[in-house]
């Protein structure tokens, strides 16, 4: 999602992610630990795709969205329906 030739500026795909995930976190008030055991990723992983060092592949996107109980759609940005 960071491209190397941009320098380290976010587009705004990043962003929706990045803001949607900790939307999630905030609304049922989960600790990252929390949210690895619901989803099979570790915490540390979620903890770089909020903090936009690591960039979510497309099974990590499934995992997240099964887990959370949100669709792809809206954890990526592309449809303001959650399920």
């Amino acid at each position: 999602m960071v491209s190397e030739q941009s320098g380290g500026d976010y587009g705004c795909e990043e962003m929706t992610f990045r803001k949607r995930l900790l939307q999630i976190k905030n609304e049922r008030n989960l600790t990252y630990t929390q949210m690895s055991k619901i989803t099979g990723i570790p915490a540390s992983t979620i903890k770089g795709y909020v903090a936009l060092k690591n960039e979510p592949g497309a099974y990590a996107v499934i995992k997240l969205s099964k887990g959370l109980g949100v669709t792809t759609d809206w954890l990526l940005g592309l449809t303001d329906e959650r399920n």
